[in-house]
């Protein structure tokens, strides 16, 4: 097919527009950093329980002198 025939410019000549608009267009976009994505949030865990302490055992009164 000759390209300079009516027929062939009808047809690609908004094709090509077209695809000069879309590359102009796009091409600040495709440009822009985009930032990564997001991290998922994870549930941190739970904190230890305390560890129970231990009273010493009570220390008995003296007795008393009779």
């Amino acid at each position: 097919m000759d390209v300079r025939s009516p027929a062939g410019l009808i047809w690609r000549g908004p094709v090509l527009a077209a695809a000069a608009w879309m590359l102009t267009a796009c091409a600040t976009e495709m440009g822009e950093l985009q930032p990564p994505p997001a991290t998922p949030v994870v549930a941190a865990p739970a904190p230890a329980a305390p560890a129970p302490t231990v009273a010493p055992p009570p220390v008995p009164a003296p007795a008393p002198v009779a």
